[in-house]
């Protein structure tokens, strides 16, 4: 007879980070990761104290893990900011703005009251009619 008791499995604890940390895996500002949250596409902190928020690791690995998967697929489902705009079309801020002036160039995103972005994969697209039209 096999009297053997197995122990109780006791769950491993959840490390809770700080916003400091958060933004450091995420690579995005406070703002961003707020208005993220807002959207419900980002984790929601959980308080621990009356004053005091954190996030659960394990949530933002499984985040940043989806986010790269997304980003790895074939679309590129984000927003740019314009100095990744400037970088991709080699072409500086004013003329950017002139081509959109003249509805030339992908419209730009509100992302904020005074922050703009927009689709990559419009721009990529608008990159690539570019190249066959030269």
């Amino acid at each position: 007879m096999n009297t053997a008791t197995t122990a109780p499995t006791v769950p491993p604890k959840r490390r809770i980070i700080r916003l400091r940390e958060v933004r450091n895996r995420v690579g995005y500002k406070t703002s961003n990761i707020y208005r993220l949250i807002s959207l419900g596409e980002f984790p929601k902190p959980t308080k621990f104290c009356s004053y005091s928020v954190g996030w659960y690791e394990d949530e933002i690995a499984a985040w940043v893990n989806a986010r790269t998967q997304r980003e790895q697929g074939t679309s590129d489902n984000r927003i740019i900011r314009m100095s990744e705009v400037e970088e991709l079309t080699g072409f500086k801020r004013s003329y950017i703005y002139g081509l959109i002036r003249k509805n030339k160039f992908p419209q730009s995103i509100a992302i904020g009251a005074r922050i703009v972005g927009w689709d990559a994969n419009s721009v990529l697209e608008w990159i690539e009619a570019q190249k066959v039209s030269e």
